[in-house]
């Protein structure tokens, strides 16, 4: 929960304009920690994304998880995941959930980071979901 605090206290957002959408990837890190409970880690997201839409009140915030190809940590992750997308819609209007769960995204060794061609398909279908939202093509 302090790294969200740390993030938004030490990030340097010196934008010329606001920006029109903001993209928070819900990492295996964000959510394995062992000594933040499910409850701590809900509420703490969810006052993030609540600074975020605090300093950008008229962009569109997507939340996703991750898409790591480890059974294990997918599920880890999902558990929080899920509790924070359930807190963020009660709170908050104009925030969607990227729904990334069932991506299949080539992944690395380690079953957590993507390689590169994993994350460049992972772009892309960000790309996609946003594109959909304002009836963008993409070529």
């Amino acid at each position: 929960s302090a790294a969200y605090t740390t993030t938004l206290t030490n990030a340097d957002f010196k934008y010329t304009s606001a920006p029109d959408v903001v993209v928070i990837y819900l990492g295996t890190n964000d959510t394995r920690s062992k000594e933040t409970s499910l409850d701590t880690f809900t509420s703490t997201y969810v006052e993030f994304v609540g600074k975020i839409r605090a300093m950008y009140p008229d962009c569109k915030v997507y939340v996703m998880e991750s898409v790591s190809s480890d059974a294990t940590r997918r599920a880890s992750v999902t558990e929080f995941a899920r509790a924070a997308y359930a807190a963020l819609d009660e709170a908050y209007d104009n925030v969607s959930i990227i729904n990334s769960y069932e991506w299949e995204i080539e992944g690395q060794a380690d079953g957590t980071h993507p390689t590169t061609a994993g994350s460049a398909v992972f772009a892309q279908k960000v790309a996609e979901v946003i594109a959909a939202d304002y009836n963008i093509t993409l070529d």
